[in-house]
């Protein structure tokens, strides 16, 4: 941010250009990829034809074309694919091949996921030459394998696309980046096939590998911080990429050894976590927060101290963290989820559960949350199929305050309900999903925000009057600072390319 600032204040366009394109790597790695095209675009408007732009320009199209395809933008992606091959059509260094190559190996999945197979073997027919006149470079070869495996699965031939993955796997696994490409594939070779065991089994391995990254880095970052805890199951080293820089913590507590601020930067450091799994669902990513407000007005109707509310609101900010390990294309999928998909998703309170074993200070009650929260007062919730009494409180009450918040907001799959609409599908849930008591204790305290308060208010607004993440709160300044910056097509009478 601060390179940013002073790039852009000293009118230092080359020195703004590479910071903005620095910033579009972070993003995608953080999993936020409609900023990564928000910022992408205004790279390529500053750099407009300076050749010494043109490998940040090149990466830019690179993050934004893998971007669209997770946003399913595939035509997009092509398009961004196409640019960024002409910027490179004469390399200037083997750093500028080995990006081509990850921009044709994008530009693949987007035709293919168009159904484009004439295209993507053209690329792939470039990517095999580039590959022999390189010298001897495994991660090429590898490349090419992976995209020979998935036009093999587009053709039809399904059993050789899956055994060229199936064999790639030990050869991927010590490149993280290719080896989560890999298994993303064979998933979706497997769901094309109707093999839905297999993409089950494979989709379990995926996760595993993303939430031991997780672990690691997680407690890697606590370690930093000064703060040292013991995990349950502490994994194995993994370098997915999302959990790199999510400790995007305030200055001010940076170096602070007292409990309470040790306290206070853990729960940070996993909230951020939880932000970034929520912004894949939640533009704004302030449904934890939401939900964690309303359990604790829940728990106060129902008579709970103010000790026991303050911490079941920190706990159920993290009540979704665990979705950290769940595949992009799943949780913005727009359509309903087939079974092994479904299976997948439900994973993520045994994810978060494990995730959290990391967390000391109010852990226990997180963790019953995170692993409890999809029970069913009646039974036949998951993960353990638990009845009544024997569901913590604290996840009853969550799992209230969860979906009546989320059935008031817009998700991938069906569209928001008002909040009498939203209380009208709990109540019939009443007995059933959710305990009474419980269900009877969120009516009133709905009732007494939209009559003791301005009635006019939002009740978002009334449960989150102001952003409480530091993280969300940078984003809201790099996005402000962004739009400060001009679109490639507010210089020029040419039409927006992304919308």
């Amino acid at each position: 941010m601060e390179a940013i600032r002073i790039a852009r204040d000293q009118s230092d366009n080359i020195g703004l250009t590479a910071s903005l394109g620095n910033l579009t790597s972070l993003l995608r790695a953080l999993g936020l990829y409609r900023e990564t095209f928000s910022v992408g675009v205004r790279v390529i408007g500053l750099a407009g034809d300076n050749q010494l732009l043109r490998g940040v320009v090149a990466q830019t199209y690179c993050h934004m074309s893998a971007s669209a395809y997770v946003l399913m933008r595939f035509q997009q992606g092509i398009e961004c694919g196409r640019l960024a091959s002409e910027a490179l059509t004469a390399p200037g260094s083997m750093t500028e091949v080995i990006n081509l190559m990850a921009i044709l190996g994008n530009t693949i999945k987007n035709h293919l996921a168009l159904a484009q197979t004439k295209e993507a073997r053209s690329c792939l027919v470039l990517m095999r030459r580039l590959s022999a006149a390189m010298p001897a470079n495994s991660r090429a070869a590898l490349n090419v394998s992976l995209a020979e495996a998935m036009c093999e699965v587009a053709d039809g031939s399904t059993a050789v696309g899956i055994t060229r993955l199936l064999g790639l796997l030990d050869q991927t696994r010590g490149v993280p980046g290719l080896y989560i490409d890999n298994m993303e594939q064979l998933i979706r070779a497997y769901n094309a096939s109707g093999n839905f065991s297999a993409m089950a089994r494979y989709t379990s391995d995926l996760a595993e590998q993303i939430i031991q990254s997780h672990a690691c880095n997680t407690q890697d970052s606590l370690h930093e911080l000064g703060i040292h805890e013991e995990t349950l199951r502490p994994g194995q080293p993994d370098a997915y990429p999302l959990a790199r820089a999510v400790a995007l913590l305030p200055s001010d507590m940076r170096g602070l050894n007292e409990p309470v601020a040790q306290i206070s930067v853990r729960h940070t450091h996993f909230e951020n976590l939880a932000v970034i799994a929520e912004l894949r669902e939640d533009d704004s990513g302030l449904h934890i927060y939401r939900v964690g407000r309303l359990s604790a007005l829940i728990a106060a109707e129902l008579g709970h101290g103010d000790l026991f509310c303050a911490a079941l609101e920190r706990a159920a900010r993290l009540h979704d963290i665990g979705k950290l390990a769940i595949r992009d294309q799943v949780i913005t999928k727009p359509g309903k989820l087939n079974s092994a998909e479904f299976e997948h998703v439900a994973r993520h309170t045994i994810y978060g559960h494990r995730l959290l074993s990391l967390l000391t200070d109010d852990g226990e009650m997180a963790r019953e949350v995170a692993l409890c929260h999809h029970e069913y007062w009646g039974g036949g919730g998951y993960p353990r199929k638990l009845v009544g009494i024997a569901i913590p409180e604290s996840a009853r009450i969550v799992a209230v305050a969860d979906c009546f918040e989320s059935l008031c907001h817009v998700r991938p799959y069906r569209k928001e309900w008002t909040v009498e609409e939203s209380l009208a599908e709990i109540r019939s849930l009443s007995g059933a999903a959710f305990e009474p008591r419980i269900v009877r204790s969120l009516e009133a305290v709905v009732t007494k925000l939209r009559t003791e308060t301005n009635a006019s208010t939002p009740l978002d607004q009334l449960l989150v009057p102001d952003i409480p993440s530091s993280m969300l709160r940078a984003r809201g300044e790099v996005l402000a600072l962004i739009d400060t910056l001009p679109l490639p097509w507010q210089n020029n009478e040419q039409s927006p390319m992304f919308i």
